[in-house]
């Protein structure tokens, strides 16, 4: 990104960041995370469908959010040191449920060859633990994604545990615009999340 995109959306932010403490305004707009980028699996998988398309499972155990993103409001991050929330944006369900469905549907297109599930224990299974330590509009005009994340076997034995951080430009101005973003850098995070998975495969790690 140039530097006068850079600084240009950073303005977008700002602005972003003056609508969100004002209180005159009436209406409260209510948002859900994009589906994925690249397509959104539809989610239904029957047992016989699992024996015949999933040579792999992958059960997400949790995706926990920190205390001050698990709030209705947007958060916005003005400077290096200061978060504000929304008052008249807000997710329209809690972030953590988006995110875990998100995640589920991202791993389920980049890794069709996997059943992905939430929660249970089935044999041979690895398990996905995801702690999501940001999740904003960054001053920087971009949309934040970063955290970090575990991978055990089906026996419990730690595979991998990694940080992450992903970002997106704003492509303009508006909350629509910055949600949009955020939903990309999770299209990213969970692509990073799949290549990884598909490294230790091929390494033959939790087997």
């Amino acid at each position: 990104m140039t530097r006068q995109r850079r600084t240009l959306m950073a303005g977008a932010l700002l602005a972003l960041v003056a609508l969100a403490g004002c209180a005159g305004s009436p209406t409260t707009e209510r948002y859900t995370l994009p589906s994925p980028a690249n397509g959104a699996a539809s989610g239904v998988v029957t047992s016989s469908d699992m024996a015949t398309m999933a040579d792999y499972s992958l059960v997400i155990d949790q995706v926990s959010v920190a205390g001050y993103l698990d709030e209705p409001g947007i958060v916005l991050q003005p400077d290096a040191i200061r978060l504000r929330q929304a008052s008249n944006h807000q997710w329209a369900e809690a972030l953590g449920q988006q995110l875990s469905r998100g995640l589920r549907q991202r791993l389920a297109t980049e890794l069709p060859d996997t059943h992905i599930l939430m929660g249970g224990n089935p044999p041979e299974a690895m398990h996905l633990r995801v702690y999501v330590e940001q999740f904003q509009g960054h001053y920087e005009g971009v949309g934040m994604a970063s955290g970090y994340w575990q991978l055990r076997g089906a026996k419990g034995d730690l595979l991998l545990e990694r940080g992450f951080s992903a970002s997106t430009p704003l492509a303009e101005d508006g909350y629509p615009a910055l949600v949009r973003a955020l939903g990309a850098s999770w299209d990213k995070v969970a692509a990073g999340f799949a290549a990884q998975i598909r490294r230790l495969r091929a390494a033959g790690a939790g087997d």
